[in-house]
């Protein structure tokens, strides 16, 4: 990553991190950042007393869990730092919302883990966006497709469309 990137993705992290020291978090207890090993990240934060948390396996167990009881945590992906809830709870998306200061009608990305939970969240998947997926995931790239009826519109922006992307990261 070149200089003026590195700085961009320092500078998205040191903003979560303000969310979490300044008490900006209202009810959310932790807030997590991980970083890949040997990075050029800062040491991730938690919301208890702004202490570093290193990105352990135990972590990654306890923002797992903490996702599952409607928390929000701060993920690596290959190009930023994201703020980032399930996806299925609604209560917790608006939690995202509420910590970004992002207005309800701007959606968000659904990060999964494989190509094959697409379906889940889309109408269909046309051919494009199948070869797509096939050929770029994972990575950088979002597809927007149309929503599937089960999904939230919290989390789409009140829009008949879903972005949805597989990041090429560890965590």
């Amino acid at each position: 990553a070149g200089t003026q990137q590195r700085s961009e993705y320092a500078g998205k992290f040191r903003l979560a991190c303000e969310f979490v020291r300044n008490g900006r978090i209202g009810q959310l207890k932790e807030v997590y950042a991980y970083r890949q090993p040997g990075a050029f990240f800062p040491t991730p934060w938690t919301s208890d007393n702004a202490r570093p948390v290193p990105a352990g396996f135990d972590h990654i167990h306890h923002a797992a869990d903490l996702l599952a009881r409607g928390g929000v945590v701060a993920f690596p992906t290959e190009t930023v730092y994201g703020l980032g809830a399930d996806a299925q709870d609604p209560e917790a998306v608006r939690k995202v919302y509420a910590l970004k200061e992002r207005p309800p009608t701007h959606p968000l990305i659904v990060h999964i883990d494989h190509a094959r939970l697409l379906e889940r969240w889309a109408l269909e998947v046309p051919p494009a966006a199948q070869a797509l997926a096939a050929r770029f995931w994972p990575g950088p790239l979002t597809l927007v497709v149309r929503r599937a009826p089960a999904v939230d519109l919290a989390i789409t922006g009140g829009q008949d469309t879903i972005a949805v992307r597989v990041p090429a990261h560890p965590v």
